[in-house]
């Protein structure tokens, strides 16, 4: 507001208008100064900020003992120590908060109060009024200035409480900080206490595992305890990773933090060092759960194979245990006597199941489903199914037999001669079930026979469709008809003793037979099956038709020998152990050599089925190939997709044989827990010495680095195809950029696979700077050339496609790698340079920044020609030719005098040197 003084004397209108004026005035800054003090009386209502920090300091001494008593709290009272410490969070939380709102009513209040002043203070005069006497003048800058005084006071004692309210709020704000770090180093404590309780928890468990596993009353359960203990070492393995992970974070920040400073008058503030402590702590108890933990793992470890070698033992002593020869008379009359008794049980049990199933309501009506269930039966074992076979086999035998015709037949044959078999026995025995007369106790005996006629329709189907007697173009194997007969029937006897043994031995554990019986069950089996095994190795049976020697390759029968050989020796090996009293051992062998007979026939047929699918494709691409026209192009395709079925081949075969491996020890007598945890730690991860080997790493890292190279593959032909071709670079530019977006993709490739893997990259800077001296002695020239292919790449002093002439030939550029460059001379030979040669050599590059060059025509004539005839007529030539510059014009020039000729020369520039 500005006050202009006035003369009074000379108007009293003015002198009137002024008082007006005054009045108003001090209105104005009385209203004002009311509404300041009142704001300024509504901040110092608050609570005072004394009483605010004193509380603030209240709880940060709260949680300074909170803090001193975590170290040495127990576990049971974390719990307590977690509420009392949040329950003082909560409290600074509203300390916090009424600090703020404090702070900010002030600093509203503060804001009032200057604007005030700011609006009260009267501006510079340009001077009296001389209407105005000077004691008026006088007296209205005195009211001004006490109004202005007294904002000035209210103001710094505004300022004054607005810090101390500052200075409340940081302190409240430091606390609630304090105790958010309190809360976590708690929240940690109780995490690491829960890790050690659990550690410790596994150490019990480990330490009852090792007592059960050497008490002999009762005996131990290996399987149980196994079980046991690799879910203890599961769990511990599964803790110590984020364990581990944690721990390398503690050190990294303690890393950060530094070494606490030493020697006398070094000072650290004391925020690093309470920090640094804290994380040495908790360092220290990570390190201590980790070791802990690593040493539960490394005695589950022990554990576990003390128990695989017990179970070893004790499967060898199964095994290799020594008993009575099954040949003593003693032994046989009491097997006879237990037969005999066996008998008399069977048959009052027969008569009591006759009793009560017979003579029950609805019999009848059962009697009537079980008839049609074996009429059903009858059907799909007879009719149904040479019906099914004649009808597939006359389709397939209808066209010519190809290799692939041959194993499709086979499996048609299988599966028509089994399926109808397997419909058939289960209908029967589901309907045997359901009326009762098929009990829980007969249930195996039955499911035994019914898996003795379906194993038998299958090796008949697969001998029939192998050797094929009747069909000599469909015969899988090339062998006599008369001789393949008698294998076949081998082979069914083989299988047919096999189930006898299990069906005598489920009717043994069914009518309570002696040991004795069971002894010579086994023996009389396994001298049977070697028996029948040592006919069917008989040599001249495996004789093969006439001319059809050349049908198997010299190692197929090399392989074949070997094995009839092993089969001899083996049988052999069983006879005499189950003579000698080792009839468990005779037993084991025999059983296991039929089951893997028949693991290795199903492989042997999928690997034929698979690959004779591979051949389908391969002979489908090679007629594709054939249809086109002849030329290098299709070769290299032809080629490569050759060995791309060959790799395919490769893969199913180790598939095939991965599948099959775990049927294979399940047969060997290995527990399917071992199995499962076996191909677990196979393709998870395994150890070598100190060297963990995770085959499931292996492969997604193969599976990245092919999908990156393929990746870069599409984008090099993308780019060389789509992309580069709109732009004006040459094409020695957009070979140089398709050729490095292969080595990036390739650097990408290799370093995502070694990160998967797992390998430190620090490791192999360490073996690369290791290498380095050899690199600089040994591969001097190797390393030269790499250089000079970038240096190629990237400065472009030759491209492909140039015109060049070295030292060790002259030609065109046809490719540039990092270490060497292909050259086609004009005779179409390839000349294999190396890089450092065109680097540190003179090269003339005929097309390096353009395709124009100069031509030179020798011309000879004779001494009688006109030579301006001549030069006329060379003129003319140079002139009409449409590959001539005009500019520079060519000209003609006299080289020399001949012996029988003047010499001459046309000398020209063309625009494309290629066409010289």
């Amino acid at each position: 507001m500005i006050i202009r003084p006035m003369n009074l004397r000379r108007s009293p209108l003015r002198a009137a208008l002024f008082a007006c004026l005054l009045l108003t005035a001090f209105a104005y800054f009385g209203s004002a100064l009311a509404q300041n003090a009142q704001q300024a009386d509504e901040a110092v209502s608050l609570r005072p900020a004394a009483e605010i920090t004193a509380d603030i300091n209240s709880e940060l001494s709260a949680l300074e003992s909170a803090q001193t008593a975590l170290a040495s709290t127990p576990d049971s009272d974390l719990g307590d120590l977690s509420a009392a410490v949040s329950t003082a969070r909560t409290d600074i939380q509203a300390l916090v908060s009424e600090a703020m709102a404090a702070r900010d009513q002030v600093r509203e209040a503060l804001d009032a109060l200057k604007t005030s002043q700011n609006n009260a203070s009267p501006t510079t005069a340009e001077g009296d009024d001389p209407a105005l006497a000077p004691e008026q003048n006088g007296a209205v800058v005195s009211d001004t200035s006490a109004s202005n005084a007294k904002l000035s006071a209210e103001i710094k004692a505004a300022e004054a409480l607005l810090s101390e309210r500052e200075t409340g709020l940081s302190t409240a704000e430091d606390a609630l900080s304090r105790a958010d770090r309190l809360l976590a180093d708690v929240a940690a404590a109780d995490r690491l206490n829960a890790l050690q309780t659990g550690a410790e928890r596994r150490r019990a468990q480990i330490e009852d595992a090792h007592t059960r596993l050497n008490q002999s009353d009762p005996p131990p359960d290996f399987l149980m305890l196994r079980e046991e203990l690799r879910n203890i070492r599961q769990r511990a393995e599964i803790e110590i990773e984020p364990l581990r992970e944690t721990r390398d974070n503690l050190q990294e920040d303690l890393g950060r933090l530094g070494p606490a400073p030493e020697g006398e008058g070094a000072a650290e503030a004391p925020e690093l060092a309470a920090e640094r402590e804290r994380l040495t702590l908790l360092l220290v108890r990570e390190d201590a759960i980790i070791r802990q933990s690593a040493l539960n793992i490394a005695e589950a470890n022990r554990l576990l194979d003390e128990i695989a070698s017990l179970r070893r033992e004790r499967f060898y002593d199964e095994i290799f245990k020594k008993g009575p020869t099954p040949f003593s008379t003693s032994s046989w009359a009491v097997a006879g006597a237990s037969v005999l008794a066996g008998f008399n049980e069977a048959s009052e049990q027969f008569t009591q199941w006759r009793a009560d199933v017979i003579g029950g309501d609805g019999t009848l009506r059962s009697l009537g489903l079980i008839a049609l269930s074996v009429l059903v039966g009858i059907l799909l074992f007879g009719p149904v199914r040479l019906w099914t076979n004649k009808r597939i086999l006359d389709q397939i035998y209808a066209s010519e037999p190809t290799a692939g015709r041959r194993a499709a037949a086979a499996v048609a044959r299988i599966f028509a001669r089994a399926v109808p078999g397997l419909l058939a026995g289960a209908i029967v025995i589901e309907t045997l079930k359901s009326q009762g007369f098929v009990g829980a106790e007969t249930a195996p005996l039955i499911r035994e026979i019914w898996l003795a006629i379906v194993a038998l329709l299958i090796v008949d189907a697969g001998a029939t469709a192998t050797f094929a007697p009747l069909t000599p173009g469909w015969r899988l194997v090339p062998l006599n008809p008369v001789r393949a007969q008698i294998i076949r029937a081998g082979l069914l006897v083989l299988v047919l003793l096999f189930f006898l043994d299990r069906i005598v031995t489920v009717c043994a554990q069914l009518f309570g037979a002696t040991q004795e019986f069971a002894l010579i069950e086994s023996a009389l089996h396994s001298v049977m099956t070697a028996a029948a095994l040592f006919g069917l190795t008989n040599p001249s049976l495996w004789r093969l038709a006439e001319g059809r020697e050349d049908a198997v390759d010299d190692d197929d029968k090399r392989v074949w020998r070997n094995a009839r050989i092993l089969l001899r020796l083996t049988s052999f090996a069983i006879i005499g152990a189950a003579v000698f009293g080792y009839v468990s051992f005779a037993h084991y062998i025999s059983t296991r050599i039929i089951l893997l007979g028949g693991l290795l026939s199903a492989g042997l047929f999928l690997r034929l089925l698979c690959h004779e699918a591979i051949r389908a494709l391969d002979s489908g691409a090679t007629e594709t190939s054939a249809s086109s026209a002849s030329s290098e192009a299709n070769d290299s395709s032809e080629t490569q997709e050759r060995l791309i079925l060959f790799w395919i081949g490769a893969f199913v075969d180790l598939v095939i044989v991965l599948a099959l491996a775990p049927v294979a020890f399940l047969i060997l007598g290995a527990e399917w827990p071992d199995v499962r945890d076996a191909i677990r730690d196979l393709f998870f991860s395994f150890e070598v010495g100190s060297v963990r080997i995770s085959i499931a790493e292996i492969l997604l890292a193969i599976s990245v680095f092919a999908a990156v190279l393929a990746t870069t593959r599409f984008v090099q032909r993308t780019a060389e195809k789509r992309f580069l071709p709109r732009t004006r670079l040459d094409v020695g530019v957009r070979n140089s950029l398709k050729t490095l977006l292969g080595y990036l993709g390739l650097v990408i490739a290799v370093m995502s696979s070694i990160s998967i893997l797992g390998f430190n990259l620090s490791n192999l800077a360490i073996i690369a700077g290791a290498l380095s001296v050899g690199i600089g002695f040994g591969l001097q020239s190797i390393v030269n050339n790499f250089v000079s292919g970038l240096i190629l790449l990237f400065e472009r002093p030759i491209k492909v496609g140039d015109w060049i002439v070295t030292t060790s030939g002259e030609g065109i550029v046809k490719r540039i790698s990092v270490r060497s460059t292909e050259i086609e001379t004009f005779d179409r030979s390839s000349v294999i340079v190396p890089n450092s040669e065109l680097i540190s050599g003179a090269v003339t590059n005929w097309t390096h920044k353009d395709k124009i060059g100069r031509i030179i025509i020798p011309v000879g004539v004779s001494y009688d020609s006109d030579p301006e005839e001549v030069i006329k007529l060379l003129e003319e030539v140079a002139a009409e030719s449409p590959d001539m510059m005009r500019y520079p014009a060519p000209y003609v020039y006299f080289d020399d005098f001949g012996d029988s000729s003047l010499n001459l020369q046309l000398r020209g520039f063309t625009r494309d040197i290629g066409n010289s």
